[in-house]
């Protein structure tokens, strides 16, 4: 599930008015209600910018498919058996082996750069791979 701004934000807002509301009613003072605001909205900015950066984890869990929580993964032919799904195995079956480990290594929770460190390539060269498999795979 992706993470739309404006959305996010306006139901924050919506909260934030009926909790202003509760305040007032109990006669909260108002630089206090402020203050609240203040501190939540930086809040509200911090897990927005966090659910920002998530959205290309989003992509490549569904990318990756659904996977067993039966056992570990430890290897990428153990990740490809646990795939649910005929056509994305099809899919990843085909590819080379330095975007399959790529994938492995996104999949175990490895950054771009710890990737780019590991394998001797670019960050670049990573995520354009990887945005390129993701379009290629939305086509088929």
């Amino acid at each position: 599930m992706s993470f739309i701004k404006f959305k996010e934000e306006k139901l924050w807002k919506e909260w934030k008015e009926k909790e202003e509301l509760i305040l007032r009613k109990y006669k909260f003072e108002e630089c206090k209600i402020q203050e609240l605001y203040e501190y939540d909205w930086h809040d509200f900015k911090r897990s927005r910018s966090f659910g920002e950066h998530q959205t290309v984890s989003d992509d490549l869990i569904q990318f990756y498919g659904q996977f067993s929580d039966t056992y570990e993964v430890t290897n990428i032919e153990e990740l490809l058996d646990q795939l649910s799904d005929d056509n994305l195995y099809k899919f990843l079956d085909q590819l080379d082996s330095l975007t399959l480990s790529i994938i492995f290594m996104k999949y175990q929770g490895y950054t771009s750069k710890e990737i780019s460190h590991e394998l001797h390539i670019t960050v670049r060269s990573i995520d354009c791979r990887l945005h390129r498999l993701r379009k290629k795979y939305k086509k088929t």
